[in-house]
């Protein structure tokens, strides 16, 4: 510690001629620095102890200046006593902190810090909790400000730990700071030699696994020891205001990027990037971002901007303004980490946003737990439904994650199950292959999913059952001699294959979903179940968009008829397993499946 702290050697401090703060009625800072230092050399076995008032910002904030100048008061009043009390030596070093010399003998301290936590609670409010950070006295020869520097860095190891709210200055502290310094000059020298590159991780449909887009990572290319991933250098940046500097490069390589792709012929996806609450005070970054599309010659709706929600708690009139212009602009928006924050279903009402990012590690999907968690899953899709909005989750990692979400309505994905993040290279390979993409994008309108509950009257952890007893459910509407597909439950487009955003397309002509020599039949069934009560079925051959064959059981029902439209229930069950004849593009599988077959 001689070695790493030998500046203050030098003589930090002054005599000043007023050695009590007026405020506190303590040693002022450069007073105790002084007089600790006459006690240590006088005799040994002392220890420094440095206290913060955790949160008393909040409380100047709630009860006002002055108030928190008569909290100061009383504290150092206290602190006082002790010192006559005790023999303690005392300072106000400023703002909340203060300062305490006293015996290193443990037991003084842990009075010490219990006697200032019980008068904190009493005297301001349960969330002022005093945080302490102490440094044992070894040398006397070290000056006390450096003594004090040591007791501020184990002060800081405790501050936000609600359970040990003491830390002892251990050497690996002063390690641990050194080696954070030498790690933030090289994240700058990073940035002089352009070695952080981005990674993506394509964002999936989840009924076909086709790409819809990407979102944009940051990895550090280190010269020695290679890919770094981000928690390693992101929160050294938060820390150091530099963050901002990061996210500009990582916006600039994505636009380049895209720019590339398409001036090689190719057709790109869009690619989302992340906007945090740093980037929205330090700059315009509704200015940044039309800029960025104007030089790369770039459609805006190519950028996706991922806000956090904690964001919008942060200054919420200042960031529906902000997204404000940037739909204005031709951007798209969304709220990432939907569902962590205290303000949500309040703030969607009036913030614009097109697509609501869930991540899947806020609920536990196991299966002692699925009920509740698709519950709440649940709700939020049929919220975003009913506002408008698209939903999409992240860090999906199995099949049965999967699988719930297509149940509750959540058509697109994102997480191991389908994709790791990858560099360029791999990228360029998955992206390479135009069948594994859908290029309408995460906004592309599905066909409306059906309302199991509104049929059955049951709640919702029986619409995930009846969703899979009952099978396939289509609504057909028919009027004036045409026959049109309304809604279809998630288990129909389980078993047919179909992307809902296809039925969507194609709703008008559902007939073309069943092989041609078939369509016959299919027609009938609707005719006879008109004149049926029980209904009418039949065995149909259904062309797959997956290019395979299903041979399927096809019952429906006649509803009832209003202002010349007849409704229909039609409900389909696979009775054999597929046969794969056609090649993979639906479109080319529908027009070979008007032959015959073999």
């Amino acid at each position: 510690m001689k070695k790493a702290i030998n500046r203050y050697q030098c003589g930090n401090y002054q005599k000043n001629d007023t050695e009590f703060d007026s405020l506190t009625g303590l040693y002022h800072k450069a007073a105790f620095f002084r007089k600790a230092q006459e006690r240590v050399k006088q005799s040994c076995g002392f220890c420094l102890v440095a206290i913060d008032i955790g949160h008393f910002k909040l409380y100047n904030k709630w009860y006002g200046r002055e108030q928190g100048d008569r909290f100061l008061e009383g504290l150092g009043a206290f602190l006082k006593e002790e010192s006559d009390q005790r023999g303690l030596l005392c300072g106000y070093m400023g703002g909340d902190d203060f300062a305490v010399l006293l015996p290193d003998d443990g037991i003084s301290v842990h009075k010490l810090a219990q006697n200032v936590t019980d008068y904190t609670g009493k005297h301001g409010n349960r969330g002022m909790l005093a945080v302490f950070g102490i440094c044992s006295i070894k040398d006397p020869d070290i000056e006390i400000p450096a003594y004090y520097d040591c007791a501020l860095l184990a002060q800081s190891q405790a501050r936000g730990n609600y359970a040990c709210r003491i830390s002892w200055y251990e050497e690996a502290m002063l390690h641990g700071m050194e080696e954070e310094q030498q790690l933030l000059g090289e994240i700058l020298e990073a940035f002089e030699k352009n070695e952080f590159i981005v990674y993506a991780q394509p964002q999936c449909n989840i009924v076909t696994g086709k790409i819809v887009g990407l979102e944009a990572l940051v990895r550090w290319k280190h010269p020695e020891k290679g890919i770094v991933g981000p928690s390693v250098f992101i929160p050294l940046l938060e820390k150091h205001g530099l963050i901002t500097a990061l996210d500009v490069c990582v916006w600039e390589k994505v636009c380049a990027g895209i720019r590339a792709w398409i001036d090689e012929g190719r057709r790109p996806v869009p690619v989302s990037v992340n906007l945090s609450r740093h980037d929205i005070y330090a700059m315009d970054v509704v200015a940044m971002f039309n800029d960025l599309v104007r030089r790369y010659r770039l459609d805006p709706s190519l950028i996706e901007i991922e806000i956090t929600e904690g964001t919008y708690v942060q200054d919420y009139e200042k960031i529906i303004k902000v997204v404000d212009e940037l739909h204005r602009s031709g951007f798209m928006v969304w709220m990432d980490d939907f569902g962590t924050g205290y303000s949500s279903l309040n703030m969607l009402k009036n913030v614009s946003i097109d697509v609501l990012k869930l991540d899947m590690k806020l609920l536990s999907l196991d299966i002692r737990s699925a009920r509740k968690g698709m519950s709440i899953l649940e709700a939020v899709v049929r919220m975003a439904s009913g506002l408008g909005m698209k939903m999409i989750a992240e860090g999906v990692e199995t099949r049965e994650q999967a699988e719930l979400l297509l149940d509750i309505g959540c058509l697109y994905a994102q997480g191991f199950y389908f994709y790791y993040p990858e560099g360029e290279e791999e990228l360029r390979h998955i992206l390479s292959g135009e069948e594994r993409i859908d290029y309408r994008g995460i906004l592309a309108k599905p066909i409306q999913l059906l309302d199991v509950t509104g049929l059955t009257g049951r709640d919702a952890g029986c619409e995930l059952f009846l969703n899979h007893v009952l099978g396939g459910i289509a609504v057909y509407d028919m009027y004036e001699g045409r026959l049109e597909l309304k809604e279809v439950n998630t288990q129909y487009y389980r078993i047919t294959k179909e992307d809902p955003v296809d039925l969507e397309e194609h709703r008008k002509d559902p007939a073309d979903s069943v092989y041609e020599p078939d369509r016959g039949k299919f027609s009938g069934l609707f005719v006879r179940a008109e004149q049926e009560p029980e209904g009418a079925v039949g065995r149909l051959r259904w062309l797959c968009a997956d290019g395979s064959i299903l041979r399927v059981l096809f019952r429906v029902y006649f509803a009832g008829e209003y202002e010349g439209h007849k409704v229909f229930y039609g409900m389909i069950k696979e009775t054999r397993p597929r046969s794969l004849l056609f090649c993979r593009s639906s479109e080319r599988s529908r027009s070979e499946g008007r032959k015959e077959l073999p």
